[in-house]
C-alpha cells in the first residue's frame, strides 16, 4: 500500500524547471533565443520570466508568457542590443498565480 502513495504523490507533484538556458550559454544581443521550460502539476496559466545579472534584477522579459500544454512551454526573446556583455545573467521563471513555484537558470553569457 505504501508504494501507492508515493506513485500517487509523485504524479502529483506540482512544479516549473527551467530546461533553456541551464547555464554556460553564450547569447549575442540582437539575436532571438528561445526560453524553454517544463512543469508538472495543475499549474496556472501564466508564467514571468526575469533577467537577473549577479543576482539582482536587470529587466522583467515578460509578465504574462502562456504556461504552454502538454508540460512544456516557451518564449522567443528578442535580446535587446544595449544588454552589456556579462557572464553573470540568470534566468528566473515563476508561475503568476503562486509564486513558490519557480526555478532559476544558472549563470550564462549574454555578448555583442
Amino acid at each position: 500500500m505504501d508504494g501507492d502513495k508515493s506513485v500517487t504523490a509523485a504524479f502529483f507533484k506540482k512544479g516549473i524547471t527551467l530546461s533553456s538556458p541551464v547555464g554556460g550559454e553564450n547569447w549575442r544581443t540582437g539575436t532571438v533565443q528561445t526560453i524553454n521550460w517544463t512543469y508538472a502539476g495543475n499549474i496556472g496559466p501564466y508564467v514571468q520570466i526575469d533577467l537577473l545579472k549577479g543576482g539582482k534584477p536587470v529587466r522583467t522579459i515578460t509578465r504574462k508568457a502562456s504556461i504552454g500544454s502538454s508540460g512544456e512551454g516557451f518564449y522567443s526573446w528578442h535580446i535587446p542590443a544595449k544588454l552589456k556583455t556579462r557572464t553573470d545573467y540568470t534566468l528566473q521563471i515563476t508561475e503568476k498565480s503562486d509564486p513558490a513555484y519557480t526555478d532559476m537558470s544558472d549563470p550564462f553569457t549574454i555578448s555583442r
